[in-house]
């Protein structure tokens, strides 16, 4: 345990007097800190943005399925009415006649 302190202390101490040298070390933490948040803020928007449009996609897709099988069944419909009308409507054929 005190081993690790003295490691951990000694880091410490390192750090301290690398950023009390250069002063531009200094500088650059709070610089990425921000650059870094930026980043962030750039990624929950875009997130929401992202999330807004597949819901836009998926009632999109929602109207476009409900509209093919609105499609389908008038055509089934359709079919139907074409095949029972066509019964009654052909003539019955008798005997040829050759004249």
């Amino acid at each position: 345990m005190i081993e690790s302190q003295k490691n951990l202390d000694v880091r410490l101490k390192a750090l301290e007097d690398a950023l009390r040298l250069d002063a531009a070390k200094s500088l650059a933490v709070p610089l990425l800190r921000k650059d870094v948040d930026t980043l962030q803020d750039a990624l929950r928007a875009n997130t929401v943005a992202i999330q807004t449009e597949m819901g836009r996609l998926y009632g999109l897709v929602e109207w476009f399925l409900g509209l093919m099988f609105t499609i389908a069944l008038g055509f089934f419909g359709l079919a139907i009415t074409n095949y029972f009308r066509s019964d009654r409507k052909l003539p019955k054929e008798g005997p040829a006649s050759s004249t």
